[in-house]
């Protein structure tokens, strides 16, 4: 591929998936890697029905989905050298979670995951909504690692995820 894509990893749910299946077959793109790691849980699906519960926003998804959070980084880590693409239906919401939680782990602060979530919608998006996931973290574990770690990551993990990130 003329962009070195070597992973795709798809977060959507199994029934997206046959809703709106891909466009291409798996014989279309050879030397590409597809995953699909559903990012929302059973749990959450079932959450989300409750309007009072769709208040707590993107930190649901850290509360119910976190085992999915870590397949989902596990499955970055372990991708095949190349450049690995995330998406979702949208690629904002589950996508944008799996992004701000990469960029955490690289180093980048807050208000610039915060900056950089809300290109993807300006009109709808604010920073806030994903900053509070982070947060969230940070108030569970002390730091995102730890809760991610206790959701499953191992430190290996997290120091592969970020030499992948940070390797230029």
């Amino acid at each position: 591929m003329a962009y070195g894509v070597r992973t795709v990893i798809d977060l959507r749910d199994p029934r997206e998936l046959e809703r709106l299946p891909y466009p291409f077959a798996p014989s279309d793109l050879p030397n590409v890697v597809i995953r699909n790691v559903p990012l929302i849980s059973v749990a959450e699906w079932e959450a989300i029905k409750d309007p009072a519960r769709m208040r707590e926003g993107y930190v649901l998804t850290a509360k119910l989905s976190l085992p999915n959070i870590v397949m989902a980084l596990r499955a970055v880590g372990a991708a095949p050298p190349g450049v690995v693409v995330v998406h979702c239906h949208e690629g904002r919401e589950r996508t944008g979670i799996v992004a701000a939680l990469l960029l955490a782990l690289a180093g980048v602060d807050d208000e610039s995951i915060g900056a950089d979530w809300t290109l993807s919608a300006p009109e709808t998006m604010e920073p806030a909504w994903i900053i509070d996931v982070l947060q969230h973290m940070r108030r569970e574990r002390g730091s995102v690692e730890e809760y991610l770690v206790a959701g499953g990551l191992t430190p290996a993990e997290i120091s592969a995820l970020r030499s992948r990130l940070l390797a230029v």
